[in-house]
């Protein structure tokens, strides 16, 4: 077998799992989001669904997806993330519910989590411009 046919292979595949694995249901205020893991599927994070987002792109230029398609994801994700996932000036909640995504339980993991993360003590004061 070819390395070519390997690496594209092996690029379809994981295409794949970001469309297996990312909320496509268009009534749901977590479309777009992407599992975290497999053998949770209802837990999102932040992360795995920026790297769908790039998946979106590659998809489209190797035409696993037409560009329309690709287009809707990217900007619905982006939609959603916008406006219904816990975020403070750019900080994302790493983990998300994807069914109930404003949800209590989400509510208060984020609202912890960027109080912890934005304490006046973790924020520096200055940030040399020079090292």
């Amino acid at each position: 077998m070819q390395i070519s046919t390997i690496l594209e292979d092996e690029l379809k595949g994981s295409v794949d799992f970001f469309l297996d694995y990312t909320n496509q249901d268009q009534t749901s205020k977590g479309f777009g989001l992407t599992a975290d893991s497999t053998k949770k599927p209802q837990l999102a994070s932040i992360a795995s669904s920026g790297f769908a987002l790039s998946a979106w792109i590659i998809a489209c230029e190797r035409k696993y997806l037409p560009r329309q398609r690709a287009l809707d994801l990217t900007r619905k994700t982006l939609y959603t993330l916008y406006n219904h996932a816990c975020h403070h000036r750019g900080f994302f909640a790493h983990f998300l519910i994807m069914p109930a995504i404003t949800g209590d339980f989400l509510l208060i993991f984020c609202t912890w989590t960027l109080h912890n993360a934005l304490k006046p003590a973790n924020i520096p004061q200055s940030i040399p411009l020079s090292a």
